[in-house]
């Protein structure tokens, strides 16, 4: 979670506004220890400690990475996501540190004895091979980008969701193993030597105006606002390396189980149904559009009463805002 970080108020077209990233839980990180000499010494003798920060959810920076090192979190991206939030939390119960997410100076102190004196369980845990681990859904791994990449997937994120599912059941499918979504030696196996058909959920579907659509805009809208506090990093396709507005839109819809054909902002209308601004409902995407120079530059979700769900550019963070400008076109997928 976090120490405070500052960021810059500027506007360009097409940017977006958004919500700086502050927030202090738990103990002060700037506390210190005093420790006072017995009464017949000549001075007291004040030990004060290195500041630490405190971290949280959202915040980026080399102190993140340091932590990330610590507790085992790999790769070691700087940012503090979800799964940095899970690990933080699982070293704390194994700790007996509240297990709050929240890392602040009782953490801190038990990642400094960790160092001096490792945990036994720790200690007595095998090595993991990691080249070919068994994948399943909700995991994030680096081995999830490779087999991505081996079925043919528009994007390789990394990210074990409902989309790479899919592909994962095509490919067992195809291959005639066993159809249950988990990538094991087997299916490993076979991800080299079999051409993976496209999933029918790896298309947008068409404009719907049933209940299960409104089932998709719901879950949609709920996946939008989980993300709500990740930072904008341009080069970023997940919760954990942050995101551009749209790796954003496109994880988002992933996790819902659509794809939109990729983190491109000009693809992703392409592919979608054009819609007014008065038939706009939530679960919708606007994009924002530079009519001087024919440009799409920006895309968000719409949440309905002119707002939208978007990740604004570099120093900002996914939020919840008003649509701030005229110019905007409206595109449906659900």
């Amino acid at each position: 979670m976090s120490e405070t970080e500052k960021t810059g108020m500027t506007r360009r077209p097409g940017a977006c506004r958004t919500l700086a990233i502050a927030a202090t839980l738990g103990l002060a990180a700037s506390a210190s220890i005093v420790a006072v000499a017995p009464a017949n010494a000549t001075a007291p003798v004040v030990i004060r400690p290195a500041v630490k920060p405190v971290l949280q959810l959202g915040v980026t920076g080399k102190k993140v990475a340091k932590l990330q090192r610590k507790i085992g979190v790999s790769p070691a991206t700087g940012h503090f996501g979800p799964t940095t939030r899970k690990a933080v939390k699982k070293f704390q119960a194994s700790r007996g540190v509240p297990a709050t997410g929240v890392v602040a100076s009782m953490t801190w102190a038990a990642i400094k004895s960790q160092a001096l004196a490792p945990a036994p369980a720790a200690s007595a845990t095998p090595a993991v091979k990691t080249k070919r681990p068994k994948l399943r859904l909700g995991m994030t791994h680096p081995a999830v980008t490779t087999i991505q990449t081996r079925m043919g997937m528009p994007q390789a994120t990394g990210y074990f969701g409902p989309l790479t599912d899919s592909y994962v059941r095509s490919l067992q499918k195809k291959a005639k193993i066993r159809v249950d979504g988990v990538v094991n030696k087997k299916t490993w196996r076979k991800s080299k030597r079999v051409s993976v058909p496209v999933p029918a959920t790896a298309s947008a579907p068409a404009p719907s105006s049933t209940s299960s659509s409104q089932g998709i805009r719901a879950r949609i809208m709920a996946i939008a606002a989980s993300y709500q506090g990740v930072p904008y990093v341009a080069g970023g396709y997940t919760p954990e390396q942050g995101f551009n507005c749209s790796s954003y839109t496109q994880w988002v819809y992933q996790q819902a189980g659509i794809d939109l054909g990729g983190a491109y902002t000009v693809t992703q209308y392409a592919n979608a149904q054009k819609i007014s601004r008065s038939e706009a409902k939530k679960g919708d995407l606007v994009f924002y559009y530079n009519y001087k120079d024919n440009f799409l530059g920006h895309v968000g979700i719409y949440a309905g009463n002119n707002k939208f769900w978007h990740a604004p550019r570099t120093g900002r963070v996914v939020s919840l805002d008003p649509i701030y400008s005229d110019k905007v076109l409206f595109a449906r997928v659900v």
